[in-house]
């Protein structure tokens, strides 16, 4: 059924979907904000420097950020974990820092 905004109001089903297209929206927009903010950072290195790059967030967005920098060529040869840090599976009551590996800890070595 067609919706008419002047002269009804909106059914639960037509709210539910907005919404979940909405949701769907803001979690690509969180993806979009980290690698914007990370080509930002990037590009105020010199050029030739090398760049390290943490992103703490959680495994969703992680993925998603790590796919797109991967297709644009970046990897993380020559690291464990293919670069990354942490744990993708948290347990509910388990705490969330991070313990930075040594190779993160000093950039010129």
């Amino acid at each position: 059924a067609a919706f008419h905004p002047s002269t009804q109001a909106a059914s639960r089903r037509q709210r539910v979907l907005a919404k979940i297209i909405i949701d769907s929206f803001q979690l690509r927009l969180v993806d979009l904000a980290a690698v914007l903010t990370m080509a930002e950072c990037m590009l105020e290195a010199k050029e030739g420097e090398e760049v390290v790059v943490v992103l703490y967030a959680g495994g969703a967005h992680t993925q998603c950020v790590e796919r797109f920098w991967r297709s644009q060529g970046f990897s993380g040869d020559g690291l464990p974990k293919r670069g990354l840090v942490g744990k993708e599976d948290w347990d509910d009551d388990e705490p969330r820092g991070l313990v930075l590996p040594r190779y993160l800890h000093d950039f010129d070595q």
